[in-house]
């Protein structure tokens, strides 16, 4: 029986996988070539990395995705200007993430933020990730005057059926490696907002992108008041 019950999570995680990789490739994606800016004192400048909702997945317009709805989260309750701008790509592995910021330092940016994606950990062992995470959190320190880091979670299901436990379980071990690395390295982490599920589309919606942002700017704004 346990071997069963540990093929029946081998033949879920590959299927997990092919669908989410269908998933993502239905979904439309804004251009985000242009910095999304919102006028006022004290400019934050903002800089979004990784291959998580960073991307825009589901929004038509960097407006409706998360650099936009940040930008307006942030000016609403900093009341100060913002220009957020993007490095991200569609199923990029961390380490490339960390060796771009490495290469192209965001000594310029106040605040950086990280999406990890779905599929983080299943492109190496935990342990490789998380020194993978610790790159990327010493590529931003390095330099003049360091930005803010603020490392996002996964989004996580409401309802368990075979399919979204798995996507649950990733979530969750994603979750608590970035929870923990945050706390060690004086970083701060913004939890994803749940989601109701068969409707996966939801994670897409605008309104999540401004839930997402919510977190961010309440972990961000321990850190931009210091």
């Amino acid at each position: 029986m346990r071997l069963v019950r540990s093929l029946k999570r081998v033949v879920l995680r590959v299927w997990f996988a092919a669908e989410l990789a269908r998933f993502i490739s239905q979904q439309p994606r804004p251009d985000l070539t242009d910095p999304v800016t919102i006028d006022g004192p004290q400019q934050l400048r903002v800089l979004i990395v990784g291959a998580g909702l960073g991307v825009g997945y589901g929004a038509r317009t960097a407006r409706e995705a998360l650099p936009g709805q940040l930008a307006s989260v942030l000016h609403d309750s900093l009341h100060r200007g913002v220009r957020v701008e993007t490095r991200v790509a569609v199923a990029q592995p961390l380490r490339t993430t960390a060796r771009e910021v490495a290469e192209q330092p965001a000594l310029g940016h106040d605040l950086v933020i990280y999406t990890p994606a779905f599929g983080e950990v299943y492109r190496g062992h935990t342990t490789g990730w998380l020194k993978q995470l610790r790159t990327l959190i010493d590529a931003t320190r390095a330099g003049g005057r360091p930005p803010l880091l603020v490392l996002t979670g996964l989004p996580t299901p409401r309802v368990k059926r075979p399919i979204e436990q798995i996507a649950l379980e990733q979530a969750n071990r994603v979750n608590r490696v970035i929870h923990d690395t945050a706390a060690d390295r004086s970083t701060a982490y913004a939890p994803a907002p749940t989601y109701a599920t068969p409707n996966t589309y939801r994670i897409f919606d605008p309104d999540h992108y401004e839930q997402l942002a919510r977190s961010i700017a309440r972990a961000a704004a321990p850190l931009l008041d210091r």
